[in-house]
C-alpha cells in the first residue's frame, strides 16, 4: 500500500463468537476490542507516502483481543481513505474466486 494520508482497513470474518471486523489504521496505538470491533494500529510511519507490505495473522490477532475466538471464513474487506473520502470496497466470495465483486465509491 502507498498512502500518504489515513487509511481504514477493514477484514470482515466469522467467528466462533460471531461476526467481527478487524480494522487497522495508520496509527501507533491498539485499541484491541471485545466486541465486534478489533482495532490494532500498523504505525504512524504507514502513511509517509512509501510503499509498504503488510503481512498480518488475523487469527493471532484476533486472540490479543478475544482469547478462545476462532476465525470460521473471511467475507471481505474495505480500504478506506480517511482524508480523501474515496472509499474502496471489495467484497470476496471464498466459495468461488471467480465470484469477486469490486466497488469504489466516491463521496463528494
Amino acid at each position: 500500500m502507498k498512502y500518504a494520508e489515513g487509511f481504514n482497513v477493514f477484514i470482515d470474518v466469522e467467528t466462533t463468537a460471531g461476526p467481527r471486523y478487524l480494522f487497522y489504521t495508520a496509527d501507533d496505538y491498539t485499541n484491541l476490542g471485545t466486541g465486534e470491533y478489533v482495532h490494532h494500529g500498523l504505525g504512524i510511519w504507514a502513511r509517509d507516502g512509501k510503499w509498504h507490505t503488510f503481512v498480518r495473522d488475523l487469527q493471532a490477532d484476533l486472540q490479543k483481543a478475544q482469547p478462545g475466538a476462532s476465525i470460521l471464513r473471511v467475507n471481505g474487506f474495505l480500504i478506506a481513505v480517511v482524508e480523501e473520502w474515496i472509499i474502496l470496497y471489495c467484497v470476496l466470495s471464498f466459495f468461488t474466486l471467480r465470484q469477486t465483486v469490486c466497488k469504489i465509491a466516491s463521496q463528494e
